[in-house]
């Protein structure tokens, strides 16, 4: 049976220099090319190796191409520069929601957003006021005080940052080593005295 498609009557009348130059030219639609070569196979002036195969998929490009437009963060200079979200919640988890709560502060200083600075600070401190007093009720737990301090950044994130700053945002990294160092050294002399005292 001749394979053929919707061009196929029409490049029967067609010249093989024509048709030759139909085959080898990527400006023509994927059937026009393959009408071509079964023509020209037709004809006995190529053989079944000699018609294009399918065309390779650029998946993994496709893919790379759409992660980096679902990035916020840019090297552009004249981006502003703020904590990424997700320090943010790791940071609150590991030593407190207002400590959490300070960084996502000073990312709304810096979008000149001054009173939401605020009420971040305000928020986060009565939430770490009540989780201490809610966990020295309750038996101290370290995973539940992880899991309540993550859950504390994300309802203050989600109430002050995702709600009213533009979800498009395009912004720089901020660089996460002095937080780290400022927390490093206030509970460094906290977790020894529990260590060394049991206080």
């Amino acid at each position: 049976m001749t394979e053929q498609n919707r061009f196929s009557k029409k490049f029967a009348e067609k010249s093989t220099s024509e048709l030759e130059n139909i085959v080898g030219n990527n400006d023509y639609q994927r059937d026009a090319q393959l009408a071509a070569a079964w023509e020209l196979k037709h004809r006995g002036e190529i053989s079944e190796d000699d018609i294009p195969g399918e065309p390779e998929p650029v998946k993994t490009e496709k893919v790379q191409i759409q992660a980096k437009e679902a990035s916020n963060v840019t090297d552009d200079p004249s981006a502003p520069l703020l904590y990424h979200s997700k320090f943010i919640l790791v940071y609150g988890a590991l030593f407190s929601v207002f400590f959490g709560g300070i960084l996502l502060a000073m990312n709304l200083r810096t979008l000149n957003k001054t009173k939401l600075a605020w009420g971040v600070l305000i928020a986060s401190f009565i939430y770490s006021g009540v989780q201490i007093t809610v966990l020295n009720l309750l038996d101290q737990n370290s995973t539940l005080t992880v899991l309540i301090s993550m859950l504390g950044v994300y309802l203050i994130e989600k109430i002050f940052w995702v709600n009213q700053v533009e979800k498009n945002l395009k912004f720089r990294k901020r660089s996460v080593w002095t937080p780290l160092i400022i927390a490093i050294l206030i509970y460094a002399p906290l977790l020894y005295f529990i260590i060394a005292y049991g206080v």
